[in-house]
């Protein structure tokens, strides 16, 4: 199965030789964020204020690779360390450069952690990102709408929480009596009924 490719290099989906990845579903959220523009829009929600001359890696790019690795089920940011070099993973990268002779790594955990700081609350040298949160959940729905002939009259969500065990005393990590751990304990939406009349 041929993929868009990365600058001069195709990409096939192939159980035959090359470096091998168990991540290969990426591919499919690669393509589908490709259709939507999603990282450079989701870019476009931060305040980014890096000095440009010493980026290593776009803000594109730390979206694309973070939100995929979660998508996967990657929720650890201690993850990256090892999926930066994992060879379907590279591709969310921007394309390299002419002379490059190999895909670079992907971020590590270090500078993703940057990313997922609040920028109001720790040591300002080493966070250099701001969400704008209101502008970011405007733009999923935004998004949502662009994807219909028509928009709905109704839409049901159906959200569960489920949780995520914490090490240690992470931040924002706190104690539920119910599952008995420290955990995290986001809400995701499951499906969505679209109701036309």
């Amino acid at each position: 199965m041929r993929f868009v490719d990365f600058d001069r290099r195709v990409v096939f989906a192939a159980f035959d030789r090359g470096e091998i990845t168990s991540d290969a579903g990426v591919l499919l959220l690669r393509e589908r964020a490709r259709q939507t523009n999603l990282f450079h829009h989701m870019a476009a929600c931060f305040s980014d204020r890096r000095d440009p001359v010493r980026v290593r890696h776009e803000l594109e790019d730390l979206l694309a690779q973070r939100v995929c690795a979660i998508a996967l089920g990657y929720k650890d940011i201690n993850d990256h360390d090892h999926l930066r070099h994992d060879p379907a993973l590279k591709l969310l990268a921007s394309p390299p450069s002419r002379c490059a002779d190999d895909v670079a790594a992907l971020a590590s955990k270090s500078t993703l952690n940057r990313l997922e700081q609040n920028w109001e609350t720790v040591d300002r040298r080493y966070h250099a990102f701001t969400p704008n949160l209101k502008k970011l959940s405007d733009l999923f729905v935004q998004l949502f709408f662009k994807s219909r002939d028509q928009p709905p009259e109704q839409i049901t969500l159906d959200i569960d929480a489920t949780d995520i065990e914490g090490h240690g005393h992470q931040e924002n990590s706190f104690f539920h009596g119910y599952y008995e751990h420290r955990c995290f304990l986001p809400l995701y939406t499951g499906h969505y009924r679209v109701i036309r009349r």
